[in-house]
Protein backbone atom coordinates (compact mmCIF):
# COMPACT_ATOMS: atom_id res chain seq x y z
CA UNK A 1 0.00 0.00 0.00
CA UNK A 2 2.98 2.30 0.59
CA UNK A 3 3.81 1.99 -3.11
CA UNK A 4 0.31 3.14 -4.03
CA UNK A 5 0.58 6.16 -1.73
CA UNK A 6 4.01 7.08 -3.07
CA UNK A 7 2.75 6.72 -6.64
CA UNK A 8 -0.18 9.08 -6.00
CA UNK A 9 2.08 11.67 -4.36
CA UNK A 10 4.55 11.49 -7.25
CA UNK A 11 1.80 11.84 -9.86
CA UNK A 12 0.29 14.78 -7.95
CA UNK A 13 3.67 16.59 -7.94
CA UNK A 14 4.03 16.06 -11.69
CA UNK A 15 0.50 17.36 -12.30
CA UNK A 16 1.15 20.45 -10.19
CA UNK A 17 4.34 21.19 -12.14
CA UNK A 18 2.43 20.80 -15.41
CA UNK A 19 -0.23 23.11 -13.99
CA UNK A 20 2.34 25.83 -13.25
CA UNK A 21 3.84 25.47 -16.73
CA UNK A 22 0.38 25.59 -18.37
CA UNK A 23 -0.54 28.68 -16.32
CA UNK A 24 2.56 30.50 -17.55
CA UNK A 25 1.79 29.60 -21.16
CA UNK A 26 -1.84 30.66 -20.64
CA UNK A 27 -0.79 34.08 -19.35
CA UNK A 28 1.81 34.55 -22.10
CA UNK A 29 -0.69 33.68 -24.83
CA UNK A 30 -3.16 36.16 -23.31
CA UNK A 31 -0.48 38.84 -23.20
CA UNK A 32 0.17 38.42 -26.93
CA UNK A 33 -3.57 38.25 -27.71
CA UNK A 34 -3.30 34.63 -28.89
CA UNK A 35 -6.81 33.82 -27.77
CA UNK A 36 -7.13 30.43 -29.47
CA UNK A 37 -3.90 29.30 -27.84
CA UNK A 38 -4.94 30.75 -24.49
CA UNK A 39 -8.23 28.82 -24.74
CA UNK A 40 -6.26 25.62 -25.33
CA UNK A 41 -4.05 26.20 -22.27
CA UNK A 42 -7.12 27.20 -20.24
CA UNK A 43 -8.75 23.89 -21.13
CA UNK A 44 -5.52 22.09 -20.26
CA UNK A 45 -5.54 23.78 -16.84
CA UNK A 46 -9.10 22.55 -16.20
CA UNK A 47 -8.05 19.00 -17.11
CA UNK A 48 -4.99 19.18 -14.86
CA UNK A 49 -7.08 20.55 -11.97
CA UNK A 50 -9.59 17.73 -12.40
CA UNK A 51 -6.84 15.10 -12.34
CA UNK A 52 -5.29 16.66 -9.23
CA UNK A 53 -8.74 16.49 -7.62
CA UNK A 54 -8.95 12.84 -8.67
CA UNK A 55 -5.62 12.09 -6.97
CA UNK A 56 -6.86 13.89 -3.86
CA UNK A 57 -9.96 11.69 -3.90
CA UNK A 58 -7.79 8.56 -4.08
CA UNK A 59 -5.88 9.68 -1.01
CA UNK A 60 -9.18 9.57 0.92
CA UNK A 61 -9.21 5.82 0.21
CA UNK A 62 -5.63 5.36 1.42
CA UNK A 63 -6.28 7.30 4.63
CA UNK A 64 -9.25 5.04 5.36
CA UNK A 65 -7.36 1.87 4.39
CA UNK A 66 -4.58 2.46 6.93
CA UNK A 67 -6.72 0.91 9.67
CA UNK A 68 -6.79 -2.44 7.82
CA UNK A 69 -4.00 -4.99 7.53
CA UNK A 70 -2.61 -5.22 4.00
CA UNK A 71 -1.07 -8.43 2.68
CA UNK A 72 1.92 -7.24 0.66
CA UNK A 73 2.27 -10.66 -1.00
CA UNK A 74 -1.27 -11.07 -2.36
CA UNK A 75 -1.79 -7.28 -2.42
CA UNK A 76 -5.24 -7.76 -0.90
CA UNK A 77 -6.50 -6.47 2.44
CA UNK A 78 -7.05 -9.29 4.93
CA UNK A 79 -10.67 -8.25 5.58
CA UNK A 80 -11.37 -8.31 1.85
CA UNK A 81 -10.16 -11.83 1.12
CA UNK A 82 -12.67 -14.50 0.06
CA UNK A 83 -14.23 -16.44 2.93
CA UNK A 84 -15.46 -20.03 2.79
CA UNK A 85 -16.91 -22.68 5.07
CA UNK A 86 -17.57 -26.23 3.93
CA UNK A 87 -18.77 -28.58 6.70
CA UNK A 88 -19.11 -32.20 5.61
CA UNK A 89 -22.32 -33.84 4.41
CA UNK A 90 -24.27 -30.63 3.91
CA UNK A 91 -26.42 -30.43 0.80
CA UNK A 92 -27.49 -26.77 0.94
CA UNK A 93 -25.04 -23.86 0.81
CA UNK A 94 -25.23 -20.10 0.27
CA UNK A 95 -23.26 -17.83 -2.02
CA UNK A 96 -22.58 -14.34 -0.60
CA UNK A 97 -22.11 -11.54 -3.14
CA UNK A 98 -20.92 -8.20 -1.76
CA UNK A 99 -21.82 -4.76 -3.02
CA UNK A 100 -20.11 -2.09 -5.10
CA UNK A 101 -16.95 -0.62 -3.52
CA UNK A 102 -17.12 -3.14 -0.64
CA UNK A 103 -15.74 -6.66 0.02
CA UNK A 104 -16.64 -9.99 1.69
CA UNK A 105 -16.22 -8.13 5.01
CA UNK A 106 -19.75 -6.88 4.35
CA UNK A 107 -21.03 -10.23 5.63
CA UNK A 108 -19.02 -10.23 8.88
CA UNK A 109 -22.14 -10.17 11.09
CA UNK A 110 -23.98 -12.98 9.33
CA UNK A 111 -20.98 -15.29 8.79
CA UNK A 112 -20.82 -16.34 12.49
CA UNK A 113 -24.51 -17.32 12.32
CA UNK A 114 -23.93 -19.33 9.14
CA UNK A 115 -21.12 -21.20 10.89
CA UNK A 116 -23.23 -21.63 14.02
CA UNK A 117 -26.04 -23.16 11.93
CA UNK A 118 -23.54 -25.30 10.00
CA UNK A 119 -24.51 -23.74 6.67
CA UNK A 120 -21.81 -23.97 3.97
CA UNK A 121 -20.99 -20.66 2.32
CA UNK A 122 -18.60 -18.95 -0.04
CA UNK A 123 -18.04 -15.18 -0.20
CA UNK A 124 -15.84 -14.23 -3.19
CA UNK A 125 -14.05 -10.93 -3.75
CA UNK A 126 -15.31 -9.22 -6.89
CA UNK A 127 -12.82 -7.94 -9.47
CA UNK A 128 -11.19 -4.62 -8.60
CA UNK A 129 -12.24 -4.46 -4.95
CA UNK A 130 -10.29 -5.26 -1.80
CA UNK A 131 -7.00 -3.87 -3.10
CA UNK A 132 -5.21 -0.57 -2.50
CA UNK A 133 -4.75 0.43 -6.13
CA UNK A 134 -7.81 1.27 -8.24
CA UNK A 135 -6.02 0.50 -11.52
CA UNK A 136 -8.26 -2.55 -12.11
CA UNK A 137 -11.40 -0.49 -11.52
CA UNK A 138 -10.19 1.99 -14.13
CA UNK A 139 -10.75 -0.63 -16.82
CA UNK A 140 -13.26 -3.03 -15.23
CA UNK A 141 -16.17 -4.25 -17.35
CA UNK A 142 -19.62 -5.32 -16.15
CA UNK A 143 -19.15 -8.80 -17.64
CA UNK A 144 -16.18 -9.40 -15.32
CA UNK A 145 -18.42 -9.13 -12.25
CA UNK A 146 -20.95 -11.46 -13.86
CA UNK A 147 -18.16 -13.97 -14.55
CA UNK A 148 -16.96 -13.62 -10.93
CA UNK A 149 -20.44 -14.58 -9.75
CA UNK A 150 -20.80 -17.53 -12.11
CA UNK A 151 -17.33 -18.84 -11.23
CA UNK A 152 -18.08 -18.52 -7.52
CA UNK A 153 -21.40 -20.35 -7.93
CA UNK A 154 -19.73 -23.18 -9.85
CA UNK A 155 -16.98 -23.41 -7.21
CA UNK A 156 -19.53 -23.71 -4.41
CA UNK A 157 -21.48 -26.28 -6.45
CA UNK A 158 -18.50 -28.62 -6.08
CA UNK A 159 -19.25 -28.79 -2.34
CA UNK A 160 -23.06 -28.72 -2.12
CA UNK A 161 -26.04 -29.93 -4.13
CA UNK A 162 -28.21 -26.82 -3.99
CA UNK A 163 -27.27 -23.18 -3.62
CA UNK A 164 -29.12 -20.15 -2.31
CA UNK A 165 -27.70 -16.73 -3.14
CA UNK A 166 -27.56 -13.72 -0.83
CA UNK A 167 -26.50 -10.51 -2.55
CA UNK A 168 -26.25 -7.00 -1.14
CA UNK A 169 -26.69 -3.85 -3.27
CA UNK A 170 -24.72 -4.52 -6.50
CA UNK A 171 -24.36 -8.07 -5.18
CA UNK A 172 -28.16 -8.26 -5.18
CA UNK A 173 -28.17 -7.26 -8.84
CA UNK A 174 -25.53 -9.92 -9.56
CA UNK A 175 -27.59 -12.48 -7.62
CA UNK A 176 -30.61 -11.72 -9.82
CA UNK A 177 -28.45 -12.01 -12.95
CA UNK A 178 -27.04 -15.28 -11.65
CA UNK A 179 -30.53 -16.71 -11.22
CA UNK A 180 -31.04 -16.21 -14.96
CA UNK A 181 -28.22 -18.63 -15.77
CA UNK A 182 -28.05 -21.06 -12.85
CA UNK A 183 -30.54 -23.02 -10.76
CA UNK A 184 -30.83 -21.07 -7.52
CA UNK A 185 -32.61 -22.52 -4.47
CA UNK A 186 -33.49 -19.28 -2.66
CA UNK A 187 -32.82 -15.78 -3.98
CA UNK A 188 -32.24 -13.35 -1.10
CA UNK A 189 -31.68 -9.73 -2.13
CA UNK A 190 -30.49 -7.18 0.43
CA UNK A 191 -31.14 -3.60 -0.75
CA UNK A 192 -30.52 -4.69 -4.37
CA UNK A 193 -29.37 -2.05 -6.84
CA UNK A 194 -31.60 -3.34 -9.63
CA UNK A 195 -32.25 0.10 -11.07
CA UNK A 196 -30.63 3.50 -10.62
CA UNK A 197 -32.22 6.27 -8.58
CA UNK A 198 -34.29 8.74 -10.61
CA UNK A 199 -31.74 11.52 -9.99
CA UNK A 200 -29.05 9.31 -11.57
CA UNK A 201 -30.95 8.52 -14.77
CA UNK A 202 -29.48 11.42 -16.77
CA UNK A 203 -25.98 10.74 -15.44
CA UNK A 204 -26.33 7.07 -16.40
CA UNK A 205 -27.48 7.99 -19.90
CA UNK A 206 -24.54 10.35 -20.38
CA UNK A 207 -21.94 8.02 -18.89
CA UNK A 208 -23.07 4.99 -20.92
CA UNK A 209 -23.25 6.92 -24.20
CA UNK A 210 -20.30 5.84 -26.40
CA UNK A 211 -17.47 8.36 -26.30
CA UNK A 212 -18.71 10.43 -23.36
CA UNK A 213 -16.84 8.44 -20.73
CA UNK A 214 -13.48 9.04 -22.42
CA UNK A 215 -14.22 12.77 -22.49
CA UNK A 216 -15.38 12.89 -18.86
CA UNK A 217 -12.35 10.90 -17.66
CA UNK A 218 -10.14 13.67 -19.00
CA UNK A 219 -11.66 16.15 -16.56
CA UNK A 220 -12.35 14.00 -13.48
CA UNK A 221 -11.24 10.35 -13.72
CA UNK A 222 -11.97 9.55 -10.05
CA UNK A 223 -14.99 10.75 -8.08
CA UNK A 224 -15.98 10.70 -4.42
CA UNK A 225 -19.01 8.72 -3.37
CA UNK A 226 -21.87 10.66 -1.84
CA UNK A 227 -21.26 9.31 1.67
CA UNK A 228 -17.89 9.12 3.42
CA UNK A 229 -17.37 7.10 6.59
CA UNK A 230 -13.75 7.73 7.56
CA UNK A 231 -14.39 6.74 11.19
CA UNK A 232 -16.20 3.55 10.20
CA UNK A 233 -14.65 0.08 10.48
CA UNK A 234 -16.33 -0.93 7.21
CA UNK A 235 -13.92 -1.70 4.39
CA UNK A 236 -15.21 0.47 1.58
CA UNK A 237 -13.87 2.68 -1.20
CA UNK A 238 -14.78 6.34 -0.75
CA UNK A 239 -13.53 7.28 -4.21
CA UNK A 240 -13.88 5.23 -7.40
CA UNK A 241 -12.99 5.64 -11.08
CA UNK A 242 -15.75 6.76 -13.44
CA UNK A 243 -15.28 3.55 -15.43
CA UNK A 244 -16.44 1.45 -12.47
CA UNK A 245 -19.61 3.56 -12.16
CA UNK A 246 -20.31 2.99 -15.85
CA UNK A 247 -19.77 -0.77 -15.41
CA UNK A 248 -22.22 -0.79 -12.49
CA UNK A 249 -24.92 0.96 -14.52
CA UNK A 250 -24.30 -1.27 -17.54
CA UNK A 251 -24.78 -4.27 -15.26
CA UNK A 252 -28.38 -3.17 -14.70
CA UNK A 253 -29.04 -3.35 -18.45
CA UNK A 254 -28.12 -7.06 -18.46
CA UNK A 255 -31.09 -7.88 -16.22
CA UNK A 256 -33.95 -9.69 -17.95
CA UNK A 257 -36.78 -9.93 -15.42
CA UNK A 258 -38.54 -12.48 -17.59
CA UNK A 259 -35.73 -14.96 -16.93
CA UNK A 260 -35.91 -14.73 -13.14
CA UNK A 261 -37.62 -17.96 -12.16
CA UNK A 262 -37.23 -17.59 -8.40
CA UNK A 263 -39.50 -15.94 -5.92
CA UNK A 264 -37.47 -13.24 -4.19
CA UNK A 265 -36.85 -12.54 -0.52
CA UNK A 266 -36.36 -8.76 -0.50
CA UNK A 267 -34.75 -7.07 2.51
CA UNK A 268 -34.40 -3.30 2.83
CA UNK A 269 -33.94 -0.43 5.27
CA UNK A 270 -36.57 2.29 5.58
CA UNK A 271 -33.82 4.95 5.63
CA UNK A 272 -32.14 3.72 2.45
CA UNK A 273 -31.34 6.65 0.12
CA UNK A 274 -29.01 4.69 -2.19
CA UNK A 275 -31.32 2.04 -3.61
CA UNK A 276 -34.67 2.93 -5.11
CA UNK A 277 -36.68 0.27 -3.28
CA UNK A 278 -40.00 1.82 -4.30
CA UNK A 279 -39.08 1.41 -7.96
CA UNK A 280 -37.63 -2.06 -7.33
CA UNK A 281 -40.93 -3.24 -5.85
CA UNK A 282 -42.94 -1.53 -8.61
CA UNK A 283 -40.92 -3.26 -11.35
CA UNK A 284 -41.06 -6.68 -9.67
CA UNK A 285 -44.83 -6.33 -9.28
CA UNK A 286 -45.27 -5.27 -12.92
CA UNK A 287 -43.16 -8.23 -14.07
CA UNK A 288 -45.32 -10.58 -11.97
CA UNK A 289 -42.31 -11.73 -9.94
CA UNK A 290 -43.35 -13.01 -6.53
CA UNK A 291 -41.41 -11.36 -3.72
CA UNK A 292 -41.59 -11.32 0.07
CA UNK A 293 -40.47 -8.03 1.61
CA UNK A 294 -38.78 -7.50 4.95
CA UNK A 295 -38.25 -3.86 5.90
CA UNK A 296 -36.19 -2.61 8.84
CA UNK A 297 -37.29 0.79 10.11
CA UNK A 298 -34.05 2.03 11.70
CA UNK A 299 -31.65 0.93 8.95
CA UNK A 300 -30.25 2.62 5.88
CA UNK A 301 -28.71 1.06 2.78
CA UNK A 302 -26.13 -1.10 4.54
CA UNK A 303 -28.67 -3.14 6.48
CA UNK A 304 -26.20 -6.00 6.97
CA UNK A 305 -24.03 -3.69 9.09
CA UNK A 306 -26.46 -1.08 10.39
CA UNK A 307 -28.06 -0.79 13.83
CA UNK A 308 -30.51 -3.63 13.14
CA UNK A 309 -27.83 -5.98 11.78
CA UNK A 310 -28.57 -8.69 14.34
CA UNK A 311 -32.26 -8.76 13.41
CA UNK A 312 -31.34 -8.72 9.71
CA UNK A 313 -28.89 -11.62 10.13
CA UNK A 314 -31.44 -13.68 12.08
CA UNK A 315 -34.09 -13.05 9.44
CA UNK A 316 -31.71 -14.18 6.68
CA UNK A 317 -30.89 -17.38 8.58
CA UNK A 318 -34.61 -17.95 9.04
CA UNK A 319 -35.20 -17.50 5.31
CA UNK A 320 -32.38 -19.88 4.41
CA UNK A 321 -33.35 -22.63 6.85
CA UNK A 322 -37.15 -22.45 6.88
CA UNK A 323 -39.29 -24.62 4.61
CA UNK A 324 -42.12 -22.13 4.94
CA UNK A 325 -42.13 -18.40 4.14
CA UNK A 326 -40.87 -16.43 7.20
CA UNK A 327 -43.20 -13.72 8.47
CA UNK A 328 -42.83 -10.36 6.80
CA UNK A 329 -41.03 -7.70 8.86
CA UNK A 330 -42.18 -4.08 8.55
Amino acid sequence: MKNSEAKIKKETVVLRMLGIFATLLFLISLWFNLYLLSAFFGLLLVIIAGNIKGKSNLRINLIHFKKFHYDEVSRVFEVAKPVEFFPKDKKHGVLLLHGFSASPQEFRFIIPLLRENNIPFYAPRLTGFGIADVVTLQSVQAVQWVKDSLDAFDFLKQHVEEISVLGHSMGGLLAALLSQQRSVHKLVLSAPYLVENENHSLKKKILTTPGFLSLMKLFLPVIKKSSIELNSDRFVYHAVPLQSIKALWELQDFLDYGKIKNEIFLLSGSLDNTTNMRLNKKILSEKNILFHKYEFEKSGHNILEDVEREEVAKKIIEILTSETIPQTTI
